[in-house]
């Protein structure tokens, strides 16, 4: 039963693609969820690739009057979402980060790399 389990989870992290990380090594030092675009360029260099859109979230917030009377609103908000792709080299696997307003989210894992990379 366990290697049914084993093989089906497998399959799926296969079919997925990217398998996602909490951290990625850049000169010896760890860039993790939460850092700040900033730190990630001063520890990795800049990225193969950048791509950069404008998201618009609403959300509803409700509360209440102080007469009782309940009260909604729609607050919208505009993110700035950027992926980056660092490509080091044939040996290592890419990886992928998505950030929010500047802010490391997640880090995901690719293919390997391409020929062309030269280290920083």
């Amino acid at each position: 039963m366990r290697h049914v389990a084993f093989v089906a989870a497998f399959l799926v992290t296969s079919l997925l693609g990217a398998a996602s990380a909490e951290a990625m090594s850049c000169q010896n030092r760890l860039v993790r969820q939460g850092d700040a675009s900033a730190r990630v360029i001063q520890l990795c260099g800049d990225p193969a690739q950048i791509v950069q859109r404008n998201e618009t979230r609403s959300r509803t917030v409700v509360g209440r009057a102080p007469d009782g009377t309940i009260i909604q609103h729609i607050v919208t908000v505009t993110v700035v979402v950027e992926v980056w792709t660092y490509d080091f080299g044939p040996q290592r696997f890419m990886r992928q980060l998505a950030f929010e307003n500047g802010v490391l989210l997640r880090i995901d894992t690719l293919g390997y790399g391409t020929v062309g990379y030269s280290p920083r």
